[in-house]
Order: structure tokens, then C-alpha cells, then sequence
């Protein structure tokens, strides 16, 4: 069972100073609350035949926190055909309750062996970005981010593209970026004394991530558009855990990959679109190969329809992934998690009646079976997804 309360507020400001200057404020605040409830069986599984007698253990897990910031952005058309973006980021998170509550339903001993100590973290950054329209058919953007963190001080992370867009229907892009990611709490603070889960590592250092990526735009008529990019992301100080060890830093990996996709537009304004991607990567869980494709009817100035389809390919498993959980059962090295298909599909009424309007979807029209793969080889069972959905929402504009 689940309990999740999650209060957010969100104000914006934005304010224009003529033709050549902008500011924006945002902020926000989110206090939180995902508690779960579930039972550990004898075994750590539940069979069919399993009964109120094989439970061991009714855990209570307690997620709660709170977290804000905001965000304040100037904006400015320079002379010479720059237009200049900078601006500052902050936000702190507080955890305030992370725990595993365990009670033996046959002693009613009740122990906290999986939690987090209440602890705060602080980030904030300041941020500029130049685009200089060096000519008709070329643009340059340089770019560069300075993030503090509260535990790990600053990363400098700097970014530079080029566009090229000779004629009108060509369009070529060239983009290089670095990045950087904190550990997450879980990562970070976790203490975990049953030494069945990776626990906290303080000793961790942020992951460090390069990216290259290569576009190329072609326009054949105001009805078709296709596009192909190829991208490579290296990772370094890479964060995971190794069979249940606690979290570490590891050497990274190379993904490499390449998307193409077709954009079709009418007169009529039906759009309908299709995308397809390979990745090239020894990531295990992850898909080679993805699509989507939907397509987008209107009708008239208040009714539309949208379908859209998902393809995902297996996923293969880390070789070390041994079922060993249940000692009833010999280990053995579990199967790809497979491929799916789903369709979704979605009508709306954009007036109903003044500034009503009526969204009505069904996801997984098909009604087909589909799991996300575990990363614990300690769990049997992936992860089910959810079957045929219906959600129906009403909202209004004053």
C-alpha cells in the first residue's frame, strides 16, 4: 500500500524592459510525504500458494522532506547579433524522515535497519549563455555553468555549439557540453544494517559526463521534415554498486547512438510523426533499439485526438545477475527482460463550456503485459508495469 501527499507552489514573474531586455523570477516550494507498507515472506517471495502464516516481516517505509528554491534569469539582445542569457539557481532539500520500520509479525520486535539521518544540502549556481548570429547561415553558442554544491564545492561545466543553415532547408549542428552529478541521498547517506542492500559511501566523488552530438535537418516540403543525430556521452566516476557492495565510483562508460526521425504535417493540420534509435552501449537493462510514432487529428477549433506508439527492445542482464533469494531454489542467470509494445491515446474537448476543458486518455489501449527490469539480482520479479489505464481530467482556465 502507498500514502503520498506532495504540497507545491510554484509563483512566476517576468517582465520585459523594451525590446532588448527581459528578466525572470521563479520559486518554489514542495514539502512531501511517500509512505509505503509491505511484507517480506519467509523466502522473500510470494507464491500462489503462499499464506498470512509465511510473512516474516510487515515493514513501514518512511520518505519525507521538503525542498526549495528558485531561479532568477536576465535576458538581453546585444548589439552585433548577440542575444546574452545569464542568470542564478538555489535550492535546498531537507530530509527529514528516511527510514525502514521492520516488525517481526511473530515477536513484534520491531528494528530500523534501512535509513537516512535527517540531513540538509544546498546548491547554487550562476550561469551565462552567448548566441552570436555570425552570419545568415551560421551561429555560435558559447556557454558555461558554475554549480556549488554544500559537500562537494564548485564544477565548472562549459558548453559550445555551432549551427549551420545554408538555404532553407538545411539545417547542421555541432554541440559539445560537459555535465556533472552529485550522489543522491541514497547514494550518498544510506545506512543499511541488514547487508542485503548497497548502503551509503560518504567517500563518493560527483559523476562527470562529456557529450558530443552531431545534428543534421532536412526540410524536403512544408509537409515533410526529417531529421538524423548521432551522439556519444562518456561517464566518468561512474556511481553504482557492485553485487550488493556499498555504492563506489567506477570508470564509466561509453554510449554511443544514433536517432532518425520523419516529421508529416497537412493543410488540414493533421501531424503525425515517427522516430527511431539505436544505442551502442555494454549498459546492462538498457534497450538497443527504440521507436515511437504517433499521429495528431483536430477537429475543427475544439476537438482533438492524438495516438502515439512505444517500442522498446529486450534489455539485457548484467552477467552476475544470479537469482539467489530464495535458498529453496538453485541460482541461475535470469533472462533478458523482453521486449513491449504500447499504444496510447488521448481525446480532448478544449471548451466544454467557458474555460472548461475535458482531457480523456486510455494508456495501454492493447491491455498488454510489460515489466521494467530489477537491478538487484537479490529480487526475482521484475518490476510490472501498469495495464489499461483510463484517466479522465478537467480543467479550468479563469
Amino acid at each position: 500500500s502507498y500514502y503520498y501527499r506532495d504540497t507545491f507552489a510554484s509563483p512566476q514573474y517576468d517582465h520585459s524592459f523594451g525590446d532588448r531586455w527581459g528578466v525572470k523570477a521563479v520559486a518554489y516550494y514542495q514539502d512531501y510525504d511517500l509512505t509505503t507498507f509491505w511484507r517480506e515472506f519467509l523466502w522473500g517471495r510470494q507464491g500462489p500458494s503462499s499464506t498470512p502464516d509465511d510473512v516474516r516481516y510487515a515493514i513501514d517505509v518512511f520518505k519525507r522532506g521538503r525542498r526549495a528554491g528558485g531561479d532568477v534569469q536576465f535576458d538581453a539582445h546585444l548589439p552585433g547579433r548577440h542575444e546574452l542569457v545569464g542568470g542564478v539557481t538555489y535550492e535546498k532539500e531537507s530530509l527529514s524522515l528516511v527510514e525502514d520500520r521492520w516488525r517481526d509479525v511473530h515477536t513484534g520486535v520491531v528494528t530500523r535497519p534501512f535509513y537516512i539521518d535527517p540531513v540538509d544540502t544546498t546548491t547554487w549556481a550562476l550561469y551565462a549563455q552567448d548566441t552570436w548570429k555570425a552570419a545568415d547561415w551560421a551561429t555560435l553558442t558559447l556557454g558555461v555553468r558554475g554549480d556549488h554544491h554544500s559537500v562537494f564545492g564548485w564544477h565548472v561545466s562549459p558548453r559550445v555549439g555551432v549551427t549551420f543553415h545554408p538555404g532553407q532547408k538545411l539545417v547542421v549542428k555541432l554541440l559539445y557540453g560537459e555535465a556533472f552529478r552529485a550522489p543522491s541521498a541514497r547514494e550518498f547517506y544510506t545506512v543499511d544494517l541488514t547487508g542485503d542492500f548497497p548502503s551509503g559511501n560518504l567517500g563518493l566523488e560527483p559523476e562527470r559526463i562529456q557529450t558530443w552530438e552531431a545534428g543534421l535537418t532536412y526540410t524536403f516540403s512544408s509537409y515533410v521534415q526529417s531529421r538524423l543525430v548521432l551522439y556519444q556521452e562518456k561517464t566518468f566516476d561512474a556511481i553504482y554498486s557492485e553485487n550488493n557492495a556499498p555504492y563506489d565510483n567506477h570508470p564509466g562508460d561509453t554510449v554511443r547512438g544514433v536517432e532518425a526521425g520523419v516529421k508529416l504535417a497537412w493543410p488540414n493540420k493533421v501531424t503525425a510523426y515517427a522516430n527511431v534509435s539505436y544505442t551502442d552501449a555494454d549498459l546492462y537493462n538498457v534497450p538497443k533499439n527504440t521507436a515511437h510514432a504517433g499521429v495528431n487529428v483536430p477537429f475543427g477549433g475544439r476537438f482533438n485526438w492524438n495516438l502515439n506508439a512505444i517500442y522498446v527492445s529486450k534489455r539485457p542482464r548484467d552477467p552476475k545477475d544470479e537469482y539467489y533469494y530464495d535458498p529453496t531454489v538453485p541460482p541461475f542467470h535470469r533472462p533478458d527482460a523482453g521486449d513491449y509494445l504500447v499504444i496510447n491515446t488521448t481525446f480532448r474537448i478544449v471548451k466544454v463550456w467557458r474555460g472548461l476543458e475535458l482531457n480523456a486518455s486510455i494508456y495501454n489501449l492493447l491491455d498488454r503485459d510489460y515489466f521494467d527490469p530489477t537491478f538487484e539480482p537479490t529480487k526475482y520479479y521484475d518490476l510490472k508495469a501498469a495495464n489499461r489505464t483510463y484517466l479522465v481530467r478537467l480543467v479550468y482556465r479563469f
